[in-house]
């Protein structure tokens, strides 16, 4: 069998300390830690150090059997006529069942554990048993904090701001991830630690750049409620994900999840309307729902491995590669604003990774997004839809036609943002939808920004075709009638 990769041994490690490999992975496994020193002697490094770690926190170390080590001790011992090096391998796979406990006890003895976190404020704190230090400016490495009375501010490593308040149990597990066995933490999560997740008993909180907040009840049920960005959480029960953008509260419990409604929140009707304190509604439009659509065009034909059925691609290349350019149209169904009153709109756009491009060969980027104002173009056809037939399109780099657009808002994603939810409130947007006469708006969206050289990133915008990620939405706020 031809020569390994490391990341392929360090793949399968991880997998057999979590326990996910199936049997021909563990074969392989086992093939190359008896077939290449090299492989032996990582896979034992591997095992030690992540031992170490479990050791800290006082777990077992059942993954160690995930590979049959024993077997493969024997195997080598008994083929002492293939080499010497067998002897040396034999050595390096044991030493990992001895080190997995040893290297454990001298780390912890040598204060060698990385750190985590750090206490940055505290206010009318007591402490019940936990395992980490509870001082201000004291370093956290992983394990448990259990907080009787009070509040607590953390910061993480990568920029993480998490506030505990009590009574609350929260376990440290690395920069990147935490589990909250009890009580109400608020996470505030920046750019360069999205992926960070909470665990819940109910779920599992996966944070993309926001802040929001996650309430244990005595149920063990979870109640998340994001205040910006997006968060996904996983709920364990289901099996499902719910993506939750900015103003959305949920409760996950043992069986279920379902809408979760505060002091500070909207009420949801049973018209699936939401009532606020103030006699007004929340309606929340897509351009999955009634006629929506949408789509997006390029100057020239779209090559098969150009297209996705997913994403609505945008991008504004460099002169001299106009053929590249694309734009993105949203159709919004507005039968469910007649005869209301709005008082302001939000139109959120989730993005999502195209694959397509390199991120570095784009600055921050401008977007603007246009309104259709010629009415009598509004029944375009999503599956027809080109560049020579899209309302208001021009030739590749011109702007659209002015007499049948108005500008409704900008935004800015800075440069490598790929996955990340952008709202954008204008009062030109709220005015534009007030002034509509067929209850359907059309909108437009161009990215601004042109690429330093050939071959930067091309945006993507999750479509209302996207299987899990929210379609694009307009939330409306309507005064009753």
């Amino acid at each position: 069998m031809s020569e390994f990769k490391e990341s392929e041994l360090i793949e399968l490690a991880e997998g057999a300390i979590e326990g996910t490999l199936g049997d021909e992975q563990l074969a392989r496994l086992e093939y190359l830690v008896l077939h290449f020193p090299k492989a032996a002697n990582l896979y034992a490094r591997y095992v030690s150090i992540h031992a170490a770690f479990r050791a800290t926190q006082g777990e077992s170390f059942e993954f160690a059997k995930q590979v049959d080590l024993s077997s493969i001790v024997d195997r080598t011992w008994s083929r002492t006529s293939v080499g010497s090096w067998n002897f040396m391998s034999l050595a390096v796979v044991a030493s990992a069942l001895f080190l997995s406990v040893g290297i454990g006890s001298w780390l912890i003895l040598n204060g060698s554990r990385p750190t985590i976190a750090t206490i940055v404020d505290t206010k009318g704190c007591t402490w019940d048993a936990g395992t980490l230090p509870t001082e201000v400016g004291a370093t956290l490495t992983s394990g448990r904090m259990r907080l009787a009375t009070g509040l607590v501010q953390i910061r993480f490593a990568n920029g993480v701001e998490v506030r505990l308040e009590a009574p609350a149990d929260l376990e440290l597990i690395s920069s990147m991830k935490c589990i909250m066995h009890a009580g109400q933490l608020i996470a505030r999560v920046p750019p360069n630690a999205k992926g960070f997740v909470v665990e819940t008993p109910s779920s599992i909180i996966t944070d993309y750049g926001t802040e929001f907040g996650v309430s244990i009840g005595k149920d063990d049920s979870a109640v998340v409620q994001v205040f910006e960005g997006r968060v996904d959480t996983f709920h364990r029960a289901t099996k499902k994900t719910e993506s939750m953008l900015k103003g959305k509260s949920m409760q996950f419990n043992a069986t279920d999840y379902l809408p979760h409604l505060n002091e500070e929140q909207s009420v949801q009707g049973f018209d699936g309307q939401r009532q606020t304190a103030h006699n007004e509604k929340w309606l929340q439009l897509t351009t999955a729902q009634g006629r929506g659509r949408d789509a997006f065009v390029q100057a020239m034909e779209i090559p098969s491995d150009r297209r996705s059925e997913s994403l609505l691609l945008v991008k504004r290349p460099i002169q001299g590669a106009d053929q590249w350019e694309r734009r993105v149209y949203l159709g919004f169904d507005l039968r469910e604003l007649s005869e209301k009153t709005m008082n302001k709109v939000e139109l959120s756009l989730t993005f999502s990774p195209t694959g397509f491009g390199f991120a570095s060969l784009l600055p921050d980027a401008t977007f603007r997004v246009y309104g259709l104002v010629e009415e009598s173009l509004d029944e375009w056809v999503e599956a027809d839809l080109d560049w020579e037939n899209a309302p208001a399109n021009r030739l590749p780099r011109e702007p659209l036609n002015e007499t049948l657009v108005k500008e409704l808002g900008s935004f800015v994603l800075q440069q490598g943002d790929q996955s990340t939810t952008v709202h954008l409130t204008d009062e030109r947007l709220t005015q534009f939808l007030q002034s509509d006469t067929n209850q359907f708006a059309t909108l437009i969206l161009l990215r601004e920004t042109e690429g330093m050289v050939a071959g930067d990133l091309v945006h993507g915008i999750v479509s209302r075709r996207h299987p899990t990620l929210p379609p694009p939405t307009l939330r409306v706020r309507c005064s009753n009638e």
